[in-house]
């Protein structure tokens, strides 16, 4: 039997709402894709991580996922020298953050 496995990226979008959430599960993470999730007009705050796809919404309106920055701050704290040192405060400056928002 032959057997062929296609690998796909899938994209899970999410709207949250106080009233009510929406999810949407789509092949493809691309613009297109966030641009039928949100909207042309998008007119509230993006939390997402720095993927390409939503290069098209406005800095003033993006809020990048504090779980995607804790590993790139993992990542800075692995190296050696300053970096190592600017790594372990962008860290630490996490936990200060979520703690209280999750106690909360």
């Amino acid at each position: 039997m032959d057997v062929t496995a296609k690998i796909v990226r899938l994209g899970c979008g999410q709207l949250v709402h106080s009233s009510v959430t929406f999810f949407q599960i789509t092949l493809t993470r691309c613009t297109d894709a966030a641009k039928n999730l949100l909207g042309e007009s998008f007119a509230g705050i993006l939390n997402s991580d720095r993927y390409a796809s939503y290069n098209w919404v406005g800095l003033d309106q993006r809020q990048l996922c504090w779980a995607h920055l804790k590993r790139e701050f993992i990542k800075i704290q692995q190296r050696t020298g300053v970096s190592q040192q600017v790594g372990t405060d962008l860290h630490r400056t996490t936990g200060k953050v979520i703690r209280p928002l999750v106690s909360s």
